[in-house]
């Protein structure tokens, strides 16, 4: 039987920048503020995409995030136990309760945009640098008694600043505070001071008048300045005026505090990095590794190391060393220690971990890289690991089809589109083409979830305020809205579970209780279930639901905020939790078996297991309990999106579809409950005897992407009519017969089969018919940070 893989190019790529990264206190997860208006959040030891915190209005452009628990007791535990404040140029701090997933408590600035946000050291109180040049302090607890405080969120005290706007702050353990303005100004002040107690200038960058000189190799691109603050720079003595009609004022971007060393280290428009002592309040050394804008800074967890990056796309790293005695020749005090290119354009926000080393950092590529702080120190091959914040999220199901494969919804966060995919015909090929483009009123925010019935007659699109159900006739190419919309509910997620039933998880309004519920469709009636769930559910997935017409059994799958996996039988509304992986590993995608006996649960990268839904355990299979696919056929980076068990005429595979490629597995019956591993025969090898001393390996043989050059002295007559044969072969091989094979030279490993790779996948079909299994494939063109996927994703 012959199997065949079609790939369906209609899902636009959506580049976003991320403006503001953050660390939670527990340090398992991240949030990263995403233009335009988005908060998502990931953990960090998995690098799974867990939920998004969606703004309401367009205009929302986020520029600092801050993690709040809410009480001791919950620190590192759950993803519920926390608040997040947003902050942005909307000039509006939203307070967000990660139980709710909504927003909670909103407030003005009363001074404009907000560019800088900060937490003070005891957690009570949010300052803000305004745009009109002022700070404002904000109460987050209604009280100081951490027992019986409740979260607020208040307006306490406005601060005397600057004539122009303030561009960053930064805070101080005993609640002072440093601001850095928009013409080149820092300012300290106290809580209990109206005015500013001291001001630093920060020095203007002087242009040379003529041309400047050529610096040979090996100089020092850096101006260093000693404790008096006066500067030594070889520039000086190069023609540079001294006017001050030829200095520009810089910008004060980011502010850090070292709180090990005493100092202030300041990044502004002219790509200077200058550290002050704040007791003096004078300069004690300068660094102009950036060529431009330094836009972010981040201090290290050991507290002698400092991260800074710009518009430079760079990331350089000073280290502070104290007086070597073994090596007097090294130089003592700070110094820039290195440069690293993580990213393709501007690098806007850092963070450090709370309780190690590992840094993150992001920008206008849209890529999230967690790497080592330390191990960043002159060493050229520390290795990062990559968060694709471009891919759509498992989450959302980007593209869901009808039962037939011939159209297409493709789910946006503004908007949706309806295509019609047409089947492949051997007369002439058809291209898809868009029926319609669905968008829903601005004011009810971004659209969170969107699906389409089996039979394409009812399409639901839920955004954050209110859920519309759409009618359409293929006949007539007709597309109606209901006229009683579904409101005052939340819908965090929804699926069909026949034509006219949907299962929706929402949140009504005024409660703070999560509910399951069946709307029926046709009588406009919803049915709320009884179940003991208390967090919110994320993602709901019908077993089988787009591989068979009519269901032999209701199994449902429901993927909860906290990681809890949970398997309903809609039946009898039974409901019971699935085991879940090591490591905090998360369940992203599961399959069922055609008789519904067994579940296959897939975990992030290349971990599963088989679950036994009637006795309700993890079944060995092969001698094994959990399983991994092989890096060569699948990598660990990837992003589990979909799983399909297909078996039918002799074929038994489970097509797994993750963000880079397409891969199966191979499926015995007779293996279920196997205790011990089966032994294997190995293929039938040539007897070409090989001497490893024959080889001369030229070039690095670990570098990333250059493989090794092999040469031999001499080729054995053997291995030569091995070559032969097998080119023969290839060339003898008929061209039509090869596109219909699922790939040309696939990569099979035990049971595992590679199909496609080099390609960006966001959604996975099967359409079985008489002919073979014919694979859909959904991908985008590649983001413009490409060289990240081919080194860490193998595309």
């Amino acid at each position: 039987m012959s199997h065949k893989l079609s790939l369906v190019r209609i899902y636009d790529s959506q580049t976003s920048s991320v403006n503001a990264v953050a660390f939670s206190p527990c340090g398992q997860y991240i949030a990263a503020a995403r233009q335009p208006f988005a908060v998502e959040i990931y953990s960090v030891e998995t690098r799974v995409h867990i939920t998004s915190l969606r703004g309401s209005t367009e205009n929302t452009a986020i520029r600092s995030v801050i993690w709040i628990p809410k009480k001791e007791g919950l620190l590192g535990k759950k993803l519920s136990g926390y608040r997040i404040i947003t902050i942005g140029l909307d000039a509006f701090i939203t307070d967000w309760d990660l139980e709710l997933l909504l927003p909670v408590r909103t407030c003005c600035s009363y001074g404009g945009a907000i560019f800088s946000a900060a937490l003070s050291y005891c957690g009570s109180r949010v300052f803000i640098a305004c745009d009109d040049g002022r700070v404002r302090s904000f109460l987050l607890w209604s009280s100081t008694d951490k027992e019986t405080r409740e979260p607020e969120l208040t307006f306490e005290k406005v601060y005397a600043g600057h004539t122009k706007s303030i561009l960053s702050i930064c805070m101080l353990p005993d609640d002072s505070f440093f601001c850095g303005t928009s013409d080149s100004i820092i300012f300290k002040h106290d809580v209990n001071s109206e005015v500013p107690v001291s001001k630093i200038k920060v020095p203007s960058p002087k242009k040379p008048s003529g041309p400047l000189p050529k610096r040979r190799k090996g100089t020092q691109n850096r101006i260093e300045a000693d404790s008096n603050g006066v500067l030594n720079s070889s520039a000086a003595d190069n023609g540079v005026p001294s006017s001050p009609e030829d200095q520009t004022d810089p910008q004060i971007w980011t502010l850090v505090y070292l709180a090990k060393h005493g100092m202030l280290a300041s990044g502004d428009s002219s790509g200077n990095v200058i550290l002050w002592d704040i007791k003096t309040c004078t300069m004690h050394k300068m660094f102009t590794q950036h060529c431009a804008d330094v836009l972010s800074m981040a201090v290290g967890a050991d507290g002698d190391t400092l991260f800074s990056g710009g518009v430079d796309t760079q990331i350089t790293v000073y280290a502070y060393s104290e007086k070597n005695y073994i090596k007097p020749n090294a130089s003592a005090g700070w110094s820039a220690n290195g440069v690293k290119y993580f990213h393709k354009g501007d690098v806007r926000c850092m963070a450090v971990h709370p309780n190690d080393d590992r840094i993150v950092s992001s920008g206008s590529d849209g890529i999230l890289t967690i790497s080592n702080g330390l191990k960043h120190q002159n060493n050229k091959r520390c290795r990062t690991n990559l968060i694709l914040l471009n891919i759509p999220s498992w989450l959302g199901t980007p593209v869901v089809m009808n039962r037939d494969k011939t159209l297409a919804l493709c789910h946006y966060h503004d908007h949706c589109d309806l295509w019609y995919v047409p089947k492949e015909s051997q007369e002439e090929d058809e291209m898809p083409y868009k029926l319609a483009a669905l968008r829903l009123n601005k004011d009810g925010g971004q659209i969170v979830v969107a699906q389409m019935s089996p039979d394409a007659k009812f399409i639901a699109i839920a955004n954050q305020k209110l859920l519309r159900i759409l009618t359409f006739s293929m006949e007539n190419l007709e597309l109606r809205s209901e006229k009683d919309n579904i409101g005052d509910i939340v819908v965090h997620a929804m699926q069909f579970l026949s034509n006219t039933e949907l299962l929706v998880s929402h949140l009504n309004k005024g409660s703070n209780t999560f509910m399951l519920s069946r709307l029926d469709l046709t009588e406009k009636k919803m049915k709320t279930l009884n179940h003991h769930l208390r967090e919110p559910i994320i993602r709901i997935d019908v077993a089988r639901s787009n591989l068979e017409v009519k269901l032999k059994k209701l199994l449902v799958t429901l993927y909860s905020l906290e990681g809890n996996v949970y398997l309903m039988d809609m039946e009898t509304e039974e409901m019971h939790e699935l085991p879940m992986f090591e490591n905090a590993y998360r369940v992203v995608s599961t399959s069922t078996s055609p008789d519904f006996r067994y579940l296959a649960v897939f975990s992030k990268g290349s971990l599963f297991y088989f679950y036994d839904v009637e006795r309700r355990s993890i079944v060995t299979y092969d001698g094994d309990i959990i399983h991994r696919v092989p890096n060569k056929i699948c990598n660990s980076h990837v992003q589990v999106y979909n799983a399909l068990w297909y078996n039918d005429n002799n074929v038994n595979r489970i097509f797994i579809q993750t963000s880079n490629n397409v891969y199966s597995i191979k499926i015995e019956d007779s293996l279920f409950g196997v205790e011990e591993k089966s032994i294997r025969q190995e293929p039938a090898r040539s007897n070409v005897n090989f001497n490893p001393r024959q080889k001369i390996y030229i070039g690095p043989r670990k570098f990333c992407d250059a493989p090794c050059i092999k040469k031999y002295f001499y080729q054995p007559p053997a291995l030569f009519n091995a070559l032969l044969k097998q080119l023969n072969k290839i060339r003898s091989m008929d061209p039509e017969d090869e596109e219909e094979e699922i790939a040309s030279t696939p990569v099979a490993i035990g049971r595992y089969l590679g199909i496609k790779k080099s390609k960006f996948l966001v959604h996975l079909e099967l359409d079985a018919g008489d002919k073979g299994v014919h694979l859909i494939a959904f991908y985008m063109p590649p983001p413009q940070n490409s060289i990240f996927h081919r080194k860490r994703y193998g595309t």
